[in-house]
């Protein structure tokens, strides 16, 4: 006679036929690739997801404090914002600001409070004052 699921994990304890479904990751994942309506929903909430609304890039490490300021100001404000290394290179920022799908990078540097927002899709790019960066980010939304 075959033992049951039961009556092996229980270690003969439960003698009791069942029966059941186990639906894991690899099913879902060919479930929601064959169904195109949960496959667009799936990639539209992946995308929303994991992007940044702003990623900060500081560009003068002396000014890191004036920087980290500025990130968590936008996070108050409901922001989604991220932050390059200090000292790391410029360029080496900005292909962490798209590799992360940021909407803009905000560009601190050693003329703070004066800064540069730039919207990554469109490559244009506008200075401001730090008083006046939510309000600049918030109207490209």
């Amino acid at each position: 006679r075959d033992a049951t699921l039961l009556e092996t994990l229980s270690e003969g304890r439960v003698r009791r036929p069942a029966r059941g479904v186990g639906m894991g990751d690899v099913v879902l994942s060919t479930l929601l690739e064959e169904t195109p309506a949960a496959r667009n929903q799936r990639d539209a909430w992946l995308s929303q997801a994991s992007s940044l609304d702003a990623f900060v890039i500081i560009a003068a490490p002396e000014r890191s404090t004036d920087a980290l300021a500025t990130v968590q100001t936008l996070r108050d404000a409901g922001l989604r914002v991220d932050y390059g290394v200090p000292g790391e290179k410029v360029g080496k920022q900005f292909q962490a600001a798209e590799h992360k799908r940021s909407i803009h990078a905000v560009v601190i540097g050693s003329e703070f409070p004066s800064l540069k927002v730039k919207h990554l899709a469109s490559r244009t790019e506008q200075e401001t004052s730090a008083d006046s960066l939510l309000n600049i980010l918030r109207q490209s939304f």
